[in-house]
C-alpha cells in the first residue's frame, strides 16, 4: 500500500468507530440511567469482567471509575475460576462484558458470579445470549461492523464499550457532585495532582526566609533585606504587620538608570503601594496564572487579616512541577 493508502485506511477505521460512537450515544435510554443508578447506589465495589479485548479494556476502565470516586477493579474470568472469585462480596456489582454474549470463560462464571455478587449487570450485542439471559440488567449494544475490514478483530465494539464505560463513570461521579479537589486527592503524585492540590503555602518563603521591612526603614535597608533573602523583593509591613507596599528589585533599577541616591531614600517613599497578592490558601497553579499575566515573578502571600505569610516566587511553583496549560 501506498503512503496515501495507508493514511486513507486509518481516516475510514476512525470514521467508522466515530460513527458507531454517534450511534451508541443515540441509543442510550433508561437501561444506562437504570445502570448508572446500581453503580451509584452500590456501596461495595464494581467489578468488571470480560475476556479477550474487551477485558483489557476493563483495566483502563476500573481506573477511570476509582480515579473518579467509584471503587472498582478487573475480575479476569479466567482467573476467577481459580480462586479469584473469593475477591467479590456480597454488596458488589458485577459488569460482565461480552460482545456475543457467549464466551465460555464467561458463561462459565455466571452462576457463581450470581451467587457471591449482588447484582449482574451484562453489556453485549445479542440480547439473547447467555449472558443477557443471565444478568439482572442488560443494556444492549446497537447493531454494528467492527472496524477492522474482516468484520472479526473487537475494534468497534471494544471502542464502544469504552466510551459506555466512561460515560457512566462520568454520570455517576457527577451526580455524586466529584469535584477537582476530590479528583487531586485520589491523584496526589505528578504534575495533575500537584495542581489541584498545592496551595501557596506549602511553596512560599516565610519566617526567617521571608524578606520584609518595616514602613520607617530605610533603601539601604532594603537593599539589604532583597541581597540576603533573595526573592527579589521585600514586603513593606505597616506597624500592625499588614502589607503596606513592596519594594522590587526592578524599583531599585529604575531608581539607579535615574541616577537618584538610593541612599538619601525610605521605603514609603518608593515603594508599590497595592501590589498584587494572594492568600495563603490559593491554589499554587492560580498564583503562577495570575504572575504571568501581571508579568512578574513573585507575590507576597498574606493571612486572611491582611498581614504578611511569606513569598512565593514563579520558580518555585514551576520547580515543584506545577505548569499551567497553554
Amino acid at each position: 500500500m501506498t503512503d496515501q493508502e495507508l493514511i486513507q485506511r486509518g481516516e475510514d477505521v476512525i470514521r467508522q468507530e466515530a460513527g458507531v460512537l454517534d450511534e451508541l450515544a443515540s441509543s442510550l435510554g433508561d437501561t444506562f440511567a437504570q445502570v448508572a443508578r446500581e453503580i451509584d447506589a452500590c456501596v461495595g465495589k464494581v467489578a468488571f469482567v470480560g475476556m479477550g479485548k474487551p477485558g483489557r479494556v476493563n483495566g483502563k476502565v476500573a481506573a477511570t471509575f476509582c480515579s473518579l470516586g467509584i471503587p472498582s477493579f478487573v475480575l479476569h474470568p479466567g482467573e476467577a475460576m481459580h480462586g479469584d472469585l473469593g475477591v467479590l462480596q456480597a454488596e458488589d456489582l458485577v459488569i460482565v462484558v461480552s460482545y456475543s454474549g457467549e464466551s465460555d470463560e464467561v458463561t462459565t462464571i455466571l452462576p457463581l458470579v450470581k451467587r457471591y455478587a449482588k447484582r449482574l449487570v451484562a453489556v453485549t450485542g445479542n440480547s439473547s445470549s447467555t449472558l443477557a439471559k443471565s444478568a439482572d440488567i442488560t443494556m444492549v449494544f446497537p447493531k454494528f461492523q467492527e472496524a477492522d475490514g474482516l468484520g472479526l478483530a473487537p475494534t468497534s465494539s471494544t471502542t464502544a464499550w469504552l466510551a459506555l464505560a466512561d460515560a457512566w463513570a462520568v454520570a455517576v461521579s457527577s451526580s455524586r457532585g466529584f469535584a477537582r479537589e476530590d479528583f487531586g486527592g485520589y491523584h496526589p503524585a505528578g504534575a495533575l495532582g500537584k495542581k489541584l492540590l498545592f496551595s501557596v503555602d506549602r511553596l512560599m518563603a516565610t519566617g526567617a526566609a521571608n524578606a520584609v521591612v518595616d514602613i520607617h526603614a530605610t533603601l539601604t535597608d532594603a537593599i539589604n533585606e532583597i541581597s540576603a533573602k533573595g526573592l527579589g523583593m521585600t514586603c513593606v509591613t505597616g506597624p500592625d504587620g499588614t502589607l503596606a507596599g513592596v519594594v522590587t528589585d526592578g524599583d531599585l533599577r529604575r531608581l539607579l538608570a535615574r541616577r537618584v541616591n538610593v541612599y538619601g531614600y525610605y521605603v514609603e517613599r518608593v515603594m508599590t503601594v497595592s501590589p498584587v497578592t494572594v492568600t495563603a490558601g490559593t491554589m499554587a497553579i492560580d498564583a503562577l496564572r495570575l504572575m504571568r499575566e501581571r508579568n512578574v515573578s513573585c507575590l507576597p502571600v498574606l493571612r486572611e487579616d491582611g498581614t504578611v505569610a511569606g513569598t512565593v516566587l514563579l520558580h518555585a511553583i514551576i520547580d515543584a512541577g506545577i505548569v499551567p496549560e497553554d
